[in-house]
């Protein structure tokens, strides 16, 4: 399939949304972001568990490190949230032969990714990253690059953003872009 950009669009205001739907989204996806994980680590076994201590509440504020990464979403109960990486995942050629990430590779690589003590990490979906872009400060985003989402259009056709103005675009998933950021959920 030859490369295609349809544009979305997405000036517009955020789409109200129940403060679990931005949490709750991804849950038959990433049923494993809200369970306990084996993880290796160090050459060990161990488990991802993250749940607020009663000394915890302080910290949980958007831009304040927290669970491996940085929060950028906190629900109506400031008990749950989503965390960024710290940094994108670096860039490599794919197995198509192309630089960058397809859709597929961006998607396996935040899936196994192991950052900070923590394996439970996930490509966020459309809504999630446009949280994130209204964040990006806290995320130290710069530039004009375009993120995947896990967000799919069709069986070959996915949703990126442009961290410059915050326009969607669904593109092919077999085109590389240089740009994948991780999330995880608390």
């Amino acid at each position: 399939m030859e490369n295609k950009v349809f544009t979305s669009s997405s000036a517009g205001p955020v789409e109200s949304m129940d403060s679990c739907a931005v949490l709750e989204r991804n849950r038959s996806d990433y049923g494993h972001v809200f369970e306990n994980q084996l993880c290796r680590q160090s050459g060990t076994m161990g488990r991802n568990h993250q749940s607020l201590l009663s000394g915890d509440e302080g910290t949980i504020a958007i831009g304040a490190e927290f669970g491996g990464g940085i929060i950028f979403y906190v629900d109506g109960t400031g008990m749950h949230g989503l965390i960024v990486a710290k940094d994108d995942l670096p860039c490599r050629f794919s197995g198509e032969g192309k630089e960058g990430f397809t859709w597929y590779d961006a998607d396996a690589a935040c899936n196994t990714l192991e950052s900070n003590g923590y394996c439970d990490w996930f490509l966020p979906n459309k809504e999630q990253l446009h949280l994130l872009y209204l964040q990006k400060a806290v995320g130290n985003f710069t530039g004009n690059h375009y993120y995947w989402t896990s967000s799919e259009y069709s069986a070959d056709i996915a949703w990126v953003q442009n961290f410059s103005n915050g326009t969607r675009y669904l593109i092919s998933k077999a085109f590389g872009l240089d740009y994948v950021r991780a999330i995880r959920a608390f």
